[in-house]
């Protein structure tokens, strides 16, 4: 800790402490790399030190309960002296009784803590808070049902509307219990959707409210971006287009187009289109379950992905190059062409395990290294040597897609551009997934724009 230096905050960082001490519910949507956490940190000292709260109670995906607020305490001298209580573990009894600054739990914890007798903190934070965003999800009930034991309520994150507008209603609501966009989710959705599609299952914004949403929600929420605030590198996209082989690219038609497909050695039926579309994208990497549930065993179909990664890798000679997969089959064969003991950031990665894992990668040990996005895409700092990012595969999720860009693409990265690669087979759903992300970005988009704040438009001018 005596290395430890002090934070000295940017002037966009001062203006963030400063909008959580004036408001008693705040919403951060920050860009990865500018510094929550330590914001957070920051402006609880600041509370703690005037008397007015003692505690806090930090929400946030496990990971980052381990690695990211424990480490960010330690690593600035400025708030060297804030105790943290990991409530997870066997141990999370004792945790829950000791005398902490900062409680930090996984969302999986809530309900557990929700039956526990005990001083429930001032603050809560919600540190990537769109892991609530359904808002018929457990955990979201679980917390909105908290929200009135805290004096002061924030949420953070970086990508706050991940699928679209209807995510904003369960996150927002954390903050204000339903002053600006209605008490319940349903009174929402009818105020500002309509029922569209077949059945009408699916919803779309009506015309003319989405700025009224933006308008509603701006008093509580401050958007700042990367680019605006941090001398970023130059990012490349480049499509890595892959022919696929006559019968593999029949068993994708036959599926697509019937829902079944026959392939060597077993039949795989699609029950409704859902399924199918997940089928469709293993058939487009080159492997397929043999069966819904997913109980491990494939059928490889094709390694035309693989074999355009092979070259990809030679081209880069040695340059380390991060590769994101989606199924568990694709790291098998990918290890299984690339080396078996290269590392995977995957469920299941102990937080030693994983700490190891990434301090090689940052100090250039290891040239490959792959990575789920739902288990890589929050909390973790990949900048250190890689300027090189693969896409195996695309998930459909914007934030997992968006936060797994940004593990290479953000501050403390020295190379001057960030290449990243996508091997997307043509024809396929690959390009479809490609495109629904960018919509799903543009509307993402508009909400920033629609928030933007002042300090970021008079910097422009």
């Amino acid at each position: 800790m005596s290395e430890a230096q002090p934070w000295k905050p940017h002037p966009y960082q001062v203006r963030a402490v400063k909008l959580m001490l004036a408001q008693g519910a705040a919403g951060l949507f920050l860009d990865p790399g500018l510094g929550k956490t330590s914001i957070a940190l920051a402006a609880l000292r600041v509370l703690f030190a005037e008397g007015a709260q003692k505690s806090a109670l930090v929400v946030a995906p496990l990971r980052v309960c381990y690695e990211v607020w424990p480490q960010e305490i330690e690593k600035w001298s400025t708030f060297h002296g804030l105790r943290v209580a990991i409530l997870h573990g066997p141990k999370k009894e004792q945790a829950l009784r000791e005398k902490a600054d900062v409680f930090v739990i996984n969302p999986e914890g809530l309900e557990w803590l929700s039956r526990c007798r005990w001083e429930w903190p001032e603050i809560l934070i919600v540190d990537e808070s769109t892991k609530f965003k359904s808002a018929r999800s457990r955990r979201s009930r679980a917390l909105h049902g908290m929200c009135s034991k805290f004096a002061r309520r924030y949420i953070l994150t970086g990508t706050p509307i991940p699928n679209g507008l209807l995510d904003i209603w369960a996150q927002i609501f954390l903050l204000d219990g339903g002053s600006s966009l209605g008490r319940w989710f349903t009174q929402f959705r009818n105020a500002f959707f309509e029922p569209t599609g077949f059945g009408g299952y699916k919803w779309q914004l009506a015309e003319g409210k989405e700025q009224e949403i933006y308008t509603r929600i701006k008093p509580l929420v401050l958007r700042l971006s990367a680019e605006e605030h941090l001398a970023l590198p130059e990012k490349i996209e480049t499509t890595l287009s892959v022919t696929l082989p006559e019968s593999a690219w029949l068993d994708y038609r036959e599926m697509e187009e019937d829902l079944i497909t026959s392939l060597k050695k077993n039949t795989i039926t699609a029950a409704n289109a859902a399924v199918a579309t997940g089928k469709l994208r293993q058939l487009a990497s080159g492997a397929v379950y043999l069966n819904d549930t997913v109980t491990g065993e494939f059928e490889e179909t094709h390694t035309a992905k693989i074999d355009a990664l092979q070259d990809l890798v030679e081209e880069l000679s040695g340059q380390p190059l991060l590769v994101a997969y989606e199924f568990r089959h694709d790291l098998e064969r990918l290890r299984k062409r690339f080396g078996l003991k290269i590392p995977a950031i995957e469920g299941g990665v102990t937080p030693k395990r994983l700490k190891e894992i990434v301090s090689d990668w940052n100090a250039g040990k290891l040239p490959l290294l792959f990575a789920q996005p739902a288990s890589a895409s929050l909390g973790l700092n990949l900048q250190g040597a890689c300027a090189h990012l693969a896409w195996f595969n695309l998930p459909w999720n914007l934030e997992h897609y968006d936060q797994m860009v940004r593990r290479i693409w953000r501050q403390g990265q020295t190379q001057n551009r960030v290449i990243v690669y996508y091997l997307s087979a043509r024809g396929t759903i690959d390009e479809t997934i490609r495109g629904v992300l960018a919509y799903k970005g543009a509307t993402q988009a508009s909400l920033f724009l629609a928030l933007a704040d002042k300090y970021a438009k008079t910097k422009r001018k």
